[in-house]
């Protein structure tokens, strides 16, 4: 689990640095005559596109989120596991993000990479970093980095892992609970798109069921019968073909951005994803489903992966 993090940061990483350095030319860059210096080829037509995915490898930390969050109050019953984590998570998540934003701001104030670069927060000062550190981040502002939308999303999350799995853990239906929340929030979703009700979902409500399907894997594991081992017992020439099908599943719709786009922002879908896409009906939010899950499944129950 630490590796596949380890791996999707470096990943988002990399997605920031391509839009920042090395981005595909917009078509007002083409209208205006900048050339600007793309990824090759090989890394915008195929699946290699997963390794600078940011926004796949968003998905994947949320299921690593609502797997480990819960996995040991799973295992354990304890409620201390519950609380404990509770108290813990702002601290954990707040300290890091504080020291990040000191360097983002010490860096600015002298002027290091020039003035351009800082123009969004340019006009910050000391009682800002303070108090977007402590607070600002965590209910939403990506005033200071775009990135840290996400933060927000992980420490209230968080909260709700830790009540569903208190909830509904000494339930024997619990596992059609988890499948019914999901279902309930991908519903609202799906009548607000298509115009059936007038709702606006928040970008945490949006994500939550990702959590959540890592919370139903969490359990999962917990129990004295693991479902999963009878994947993990199969013979060889089963899981050939099963693991192949779950890496075809990750690396083809865990890479396709669902932008219509190819060589550059201005181009058709390349032919890869416009066919695997079923000519681009399939829905971004499922192709990222099931690439997440496809390799989280790997991660465990494939000791090569």
């Amino acid at each position: 689990m630490d590796g596949l993090r380890g791996f999707g940061a470096f990943a988002v990483y990399l997605s920031h640095f391509f839009i920042e350095f090395y981005h595909e030319q917009t078509a007002d860059e083409r209208d205006g005559g900048i050339d600007v210096v793309a990824p090759p080829e090989f890394l915008k037509k195929t699946p290699a596109k997963i390794l600078y995915h940011g926004y796949f490898w968003v998905f994947v930390f949320f299921i690593l989120s609502g797997f480990v969050l819960p996995l040991r109050f799973f295992v354990t019953r304890k409620s201390t596991c519950i609380t404990g984590g509770t108290f813990r998570r702002y601290f954990r998540l707040m300290l890091p993000v504080l020291v990040i934003l000191s360097i983002y701001y010490t860096t600015m104030k002298f002027d290091l990479y020039g003035a351009k670069t800082y123009d969004r927060i340019k006009k910050k000062r000391f009682f800002d970093l303070v108090f977007d550190g402590l607070i600002g981040t965590w209910f939403g502002d990506q005033s200071w980095i775009l990135a840290t939308w996400t933060l927000s999303i992980e420490l209230i999350a968080t909260f709700m892992v830790y009540l569903i799995a208190q909830t509904v853990v000494n339930y024997r239906g619990r596992f059609f609970l988890y499948l019914g929340i999901i279902s309930f929030i991908w519903l609202i979703e799906l009548m607000g798109y298509v115009k059936m009700i007038e709702i606006y979902l928040s970008k945490m409500m949006v994500h939550l069921p990702i959590f959540i399907v890592g919370v139903f894997f969490a359990d999962m594991e917990s129990l004295p019968k693991r479902p999963l081992d009878k994947i993990r017992m199969l013979s060889i020439w089963w899981k050939i073909p099963l693991n192949t099908l779950l890496l075809f599943i990750f690396f083809t719709y865990g890479s396709w951005t669902g932008e219509g786009h190819c060589l550059t922002t201005y181009d058709e879908e390349c032919d890869y994803w416009y066919y695997t896409t079923l000519f681009g009906y399939i829905p971004k939010a499922f192709a990222m489903y099931a690439a997440a899950v496809s390799i989280f499944l790997l991660a465990l129950t494939s000791e090569w992966t």
